[in-house]
Order: C-alpha cells, then sequence, then structure tokens
C-alpha cells in the first residue's frame, strides 16, 4: 500500500476534487473556481500549518515549481499584489535552496489572505493561468487520498 501523502486541504474540498475527478468533471476551470469559492476555508485550515507548508515546498518544489511559475506570470499583472511579488519571483528562481524557502508557509499564506480579498473576476484569471499546471499536482495527490477517505462516488 503506498503512503499517502499529507495534505492541508480541508477534507470537503479534497472530497469534492475527488468525487469530481472520479466523474470526469474536474477540468481547470472547474479546479480554479472551487478553489476561489473554498480560499477562506483553506486559508483557516493552512494557517496552523505554515512550518510544514514551507518543509514541504522545499521538499517537493520541482513538483511545484511550475504552479508558482504561472502564479509569478499572473501576480506581476495585478497592482494590488505586488507585494508578493518579489519574494515569489525569489523562491522561483533561488530553487528549493532559497533563503526565502524557510519562509515559504508564512509567505503563502499572507498572499493567500491578500489575494482572497480580490473580487472574484480578478482571482479568476490567475487561478485559471495556475490550474493546468495546478491539475497535475492535485490530481497526483489524488491518487494517494483514496487511502486516506471513504469517497462516495456520485452517480452520473
Amino acid at each position: 500500500r503506498p503512503k499517502a501523502h499529507k495534505t492541508y486541504t480541508p477534507k470537503p474540498l479534497v472530497k469534492m476534487f475527488l468525487n469530481l475527478n472520479i466523474q470526469g468533471l474536474l477540468t481547470p476551470r472547474i479546479l480554479a473556481s472551487v478553489a476561489s469559492a473554498f480560499l477562506p476555508l483553506t486559508i483557516q485550515r493552512l494557517s496552523r500549518h505554515t512550518d510544514r507548508i514551507s518543509k514541504a515546498a522545499r521538499v517537493k518544489y520541482e513538483w511545484i515549481r511550475p504552479t508558482l511559475q504561472a502564479l509569478l506570470t499572473s501576480l506581476e499583472k495585478l497592482p494590488e499584489m505586488q507585494e508578493y511579488v518579489p519574494p515569489l519571483r525569489e523562491i522561483v528562481t533561488g530553487g528549493p535552496d532559497s533563503p526565502r524557502m524557510r519562509s515559504f508557509g508564512t509567505w503563502f499564506i499572507t498572499s493567500m489572505k491578500a489575494f482572497a480579498a480580490l473580487p472574484f473576476e480578478k482571482r479568476m484569471p490567475v487561478l485559471l493561468n495556475a490550474a493546468p499546471r495546478w491539475m497535475t499536482v492535485v490530481t497526483s495527490l489524488m491518487g494517494f487520498q483514496f487511502d486516506k477517505h471513504d469517497i462516495p462516488v456520485m452517480s452520473k
């Protein structure tokens, strides 16, 4: 039995992604919309785990780098998010050994809070740009989640 990846994502969100994936309905647009709707709950849940997020980001850096690059490209275009761009650029260019990676979890939560305060119309282009790369991470993680969650399959 493969070792399950630890996720700090809210269980209702994980279950929703799992069911959508089972039904073949998990598209980048759906992923972005659901993620946007669950931002407050996700922030609340992840806020308790900033050190673990930093460690996981260093270990899984090559896995998450494409998503971080897509976020950087999108956030650079949003004036409201400019204070979060230099640290993200340093993380993307510096790699897993970048000094910024030690505080990645704190940066991530702080930037998510600012991002959640943006109107839906400004959040969606950012999420849609990152979603194709993020889909790879999410669906890979979901493969391990079947061991951790009893997921009822919804009928079509």
